[in-house]
């Protein structure tokens, strides 16, 4: 007789652990498992993705997707001078940091801008939204977004009066590039028409 609360208790016991173990089991199922013939790690479809290039270091906003924390990288798209140093910006009208050399060589600067808290002023940031295919132009140098002029390579300086006008005919400019004399001044008119401006004997437009 005393046998069978022996029995019972064994019984229950071996049952509490393969319960435990299966537990275990289905913990590591849920979120991995692991093939030992092919050294392979499989994950179930809700892991998070991991991004092949990782983000830019300079990061300001955190956006959540589908239970999924992602960083919004901000790109250096200009290079602005302020207060004796030279600072890349981003299209979004935010400064990200001290400009390196090569941001200095690659990417075009951004003059004649109101910078409100380390970044544009709203204003500034419309133009630059609705500009936005204009700035990957390789033949783009700077931009005035006060004076309204673009400066292209070879020193070329193209005035407007629009932002408009130099985005619906800066395919324009493009065409006309290499016949632009270097270091001369232009205008694109209203109509798609770009007309150098010639100055008196002092170099006065």
């Amino acid at each position: 007789m005393k046998v069978l609360p022996f029995l019972f208790f064994t019984m229950v016991f071996l049952c509490t652990v393969l319960i435990w173990k299966g537990v275990q089991a289905f913990e590591r199922e849920r979120f991995y498992r692991i093939e030992p013939e092919k050294f392979v790690v499989l994950f179930p479809r809700y892991a998070p993705n991991v991004p092949k290039v990782p983000p830019h270091p300079i990061v300001k906003d955190f956006k959540l997707r589908n239970g999924t924390i992602f960083v919004e990288e901000e790109k250096p798209c200009f290079v602005i001078y302020l207060d004796g140093r030279y600072y890349t910006c981003s299209l979004n009208g935010k400064l990200l940091g001290l400009a390196s050399r090569s941001d200095l060589m690659r990417l075009p600067f951004l003059q004649d801008v109101d910078i409100i808290d380390l970044e544009l002023s709203v204003p500034d940031k419309k133009i630059l939204y609705n500009i936005k295919d204009i700035i990957r132009s390789p033949i783009l140098a700077g931009i005035s977004l006060g004076k309204r002029y673009v400066i292209l390579l070879k020193g070329i300086v193209v005035y407007f009066r629009r932002w408009g006008d130099l985005k619906k005919y800066f395919n324009v400019i493009e065409d006309s590039f290499d016949v632009m004399v270097p270091k001369r001044v232009y205008f694109l008119s209203p109509n798609g028409v770009i007309v150098e401006l010639r100055g008196d004997e002092d170099g006065q437009i």
